[in-house]
């Protein structure tokens, strides 16, 4: 098996942004429980809340290029390595990334242009925004559109793409003559799906159904930052 496929180049993008996402918060978690240490600083958590939009938005859309990565594969064959070139390989990674740094930038900016005063204190394991925003004492309700239109570009638009995708990539199969050779496509795609709704499931969840006060009641560990 070929390992230098535009599939699998795709899949060691997605392994690095997964291992970069969750370091973001497992560091920090690991220090709560090992010691009685609870602060963290206000320059640490701007970093952290930063880090961490910026790999989850990139993330995020390196799922919806990988779909299209299928779909050229399965309905479009004979052209698949013509159009999947390295050069159209880098350039769909570094969309994402500017995505995850732009969604990122804005989200942080606009939390962090707030005046805090106190307690700064948050439930919660790491800097997150919809937690970081109920220490404000100004009115966030333009950081509420934000983040809501974040959340948006995280999860639905992405989503809707696979979706789409999916849709006539399962419309081609369905035209294949062979069970064998439709059972073979569905499997190529069966791994992406799982990990799609894996990860969309959560965020829509947290992001797009919860407000923040429901999504502080689910953690009970307090984190001051300084």
């Amino acid at each position: 098996m070929c390992l230098h496929t535009p599939m699998h180049f795709s899949i060691r993008v997605l392994s690095m942004l997964d291992m970069c996402f969750t370091t973001t918060a497992v560091p920090q978690m690991l220090v709560q429980v090992l010691s009685k240490r609870r602060a963290i600083s206000f320059a640490r958590c701007v970093a952290q809340m930063y880090i961490f939009l910026l790999f989850g938005i990139a993330e995020s859309w390196l799922f919806s290029i990988m779909s299209v990565d299928r779909y050229l594969a399965i309905c479009h064959p004979l052209r698949y390595k013509v159009v999947m070139s390295r050069c159209v390989c880098l350039l769909t990674v570094g969309i994402c990334a500017a995505y995850g740094m732009v969604g990122g930038l804005s989200d942080t900016f606009f939390a962090m242009r707030l005046p805090y005063c106190g307690p700064n204190e948050i439930d919660h394991y790491f800097c997150e925004v919809p937690v970081v925003l109920k220490l404000s004492c100004a009115d966030t309700s333009l950081n509420d559109l934000v983040d809501f239109v974040t959340g948006f570009n995280i999860t639905v638009v992405p989503l809707s793409l696979v979706v789409t995708v999916y849709a006539n990539i399962f419309a081609t199969i369905m035209k294949i003559c062979s069970a064998q050779g439709r059972i073979k496509a569905f499997s190529t795609c069966a791994s992406h799906i799982t990990v799609v709704t894996m990860f969309a499931i959560p965020c829509i969840i947290l992001y797009m159904s919860l407000g923040s006060d429901s999504l502080s009641k689910q953690w009970q560990e307090n984190v001051p930052f300084l």
